[in-house]
């Protein structure tokens, strides 16, 4: 069960017509939800950020972020649906400062270090000697080393990229079998200026939930416009 769903749970509750949306919902969930929210069968939406940025409902009265955004940039989107037919609507923002880990987390998953592709590259050369074939299936090697498809894509990028794996479709193939992981030659330089980079994102963000100044001026700040 996702953190939107209890939360959805304990709206219904308390009498609101709630209901989550999330990405490990199926496409049929998803698309149901959306349309009772459009049509009004249900006033509320607990949702990540699965739910997407074509929402075009102008009467939206609140927009109420639960946990942090990872960027000034996400915040400002999701809190725009709000109010669009011109009448009066509240954005609010809950935030502690512990608050930064969760997003720190999802952060951390998205570079790839030189121990994680090595313990990769391990399993990997494992899982294809046990199978007696240089090819295996993305969803196989992903539950071997306990990531998502998606994450893994991401994360075995560099491997790609330098010769030792090739992706096509959902097959991933040892190209370069022969090295061991101490013998990986990487340059993550690239990914660890983008760390860098979001990380930055994320401490801006943190900066405006924190701020006792006009927020309206600091958005126009950081997006290079004047108050």
């Amino acid at each position: 069960t996702t953190e939107a769903e209890l939360l959805a749970r304990r709206l219904r509750a308390m009498g609101f017509a709630a209901a989550a949306y999330h990405g490990k919902l199926d496409a049929t969930q998803r698309e149901i939800v959306q349309e009772q929210f459009m049509d009004d069968q249900i006033t509320t939406v607990v949702c990540t950020k699965a739910f997407g940025m074509g929402i075009d409902k102008p009467d939206i009265r609140f927009v109420v972020h639960y946990d942090l955004p990872g960027t000034l940039e996400a915040y400002y989107q999701e809190v725009g649906r709000a109010g669009r037919d011109g009448q009066p609507a509240r954005c609010l923002l809950f935030f502690r400062p512990e608050d930064r880990g969760i997003q720190a987390f999802f952060l951390g998953g998205n570079y790839p270090t030189q121990r994680r592709l090595e313990e990769i590259w391990d399993i990997t050369r494992a899982l294809a000697l046990r199978k007696q074939s240089p090819t295996v299936t993305l969803r196989d090697l992903a539950t071997a080393v306990s990531l998502d498809v998606s994450r893994l894509k991401a994360l075995i990028d560099p491997l790609v990229q330098m010769g030792y794996l090739s992706l096509s479709g959902q097959a991933v193939t040892v190209a370069r079998a022969e090295c061991s992981a101490q013998d990986l030659a990487l340059d993550l330089s690239a990914y660890e200026r983008r760390r860098e980079y979001d990380q930055s994102k994320l401490r801006m963000m943190e900066t405006y939930a924190q701020t006792t100044g006009c927020r309206r001026e600091f958005v126009l700040s950081y997006f290079g416009e004047q108050y």
